[in-house]
């Protein structure tokens, strides 16, 4: 049983009490291929590829010319503290033990369009770039091109160690589709979290990604290593709704009617 989650856009860069040994990431050496291609950029082209405004380009391309190996504690951190979303919000990883540090090193990846896929104390170096924008590197036309198979072997390599091989999709659709689902050997089991408003069951991003953290600290805090046992999350009200799940998409959903 593998989760895996999407990075997030905003970062915490200040020093963090840290619970366990940082690890490296696995593909340094391709994200070194993609920083050498992004330093070719001026903050204007950045701009446009990107869709982000001027003080954001002209901050990235700095943080690209300063990208530089070999990562230590003094110019990295690693990524589960570095990421700072509604996600990581929710993990409230300044709560975790070091054992649930080694059970989620064991049980999560982060998927990443610098980094291709990561351990949570992997070392990463500040940086902004979704899987989805159209930057070529080499023949690979676009991120997903360059990482689709690194990442899908790397997946199938995990899981075939594991004792319940099973894929648990908690990234969102533009990290979730760098994946070779005809070359992904185990089962995929996604997770949907709905709120009741105006008469029916509802996504809603923020809530939903605050949620995805909440599934991936329940399995951690809980050492959750069988994925039917993920049924029993109640955290923030949600409960599994098995009239809206399927067998490869479960539902979790709340009201506050009454």
């Amino acid at each position: 049983m593998l989760a895996i989650l999407s990075p997030a856009k905003r970062l915490n860069l200040k020093k963090s009490v840290i619970q366990s040994e940082f690890t490296v990431p696995s593909y340094l050496e391709q994200a070194q291929a993609v920083i050498t291609q992004l330093r070719k950029l001026s903050p204007d082209m950045l701009m446009r590829l990107m869709k982000i405004s001027e003080s954001l380009a002209h901050l990235n391309y700095e943080r690209y010319q300063k990208w530089q190996l070999p990562f230590t504690n003094e110019n990295a951190k690693p990524a589960i503290y570095t990421f700072a979303g509604d996600a990581y919000r929710a993990l409230n990883v300044s709560s975790w033990a070091k054992e649930d540090l080694e059970f989620a090193a064991s049980r999560l990846r982060i998927l990443s369009g610098l980094y291709g896929i990561l351990r949570p104390m992997d070392l990463i170096q500040a940086y902004r770039m979704e899987m989805g924008i159209g930057l070529s590197i080499g023949e690979a036309k676009n991120l997903y091109v360059f990482w689709s198979a690194i990442i899908t072997n790397h997946i199938n390599m995990l899981l075939e160690q594991d004792h319940y091989p099973v894929l648990l999709n908690l990234a969102s659709k533009e990290y979730f589709d760098v994946l070779d689902l005809k070359h992904l050997k185990y089962p995929v089991l996604n997770f949907q979290f709905k709120e009741y408003k105006d008469g029916e069951y509802r996504f809603f991003s923020m809530y939903g990604k605050y949620a995805r953290g909440l599934m991936v600290r329940f399995m951690v805090k809980n050492k959750i290593q069988n994925h039917e046992e993920l049924k029993y999350f109640d955290w923030d009200n949600y409960l599994f709704n098995e009239a809206l799940s399927t067998k490869t998409n479960w539902v979790f959903t709340r009201d506050f009617r009454n």
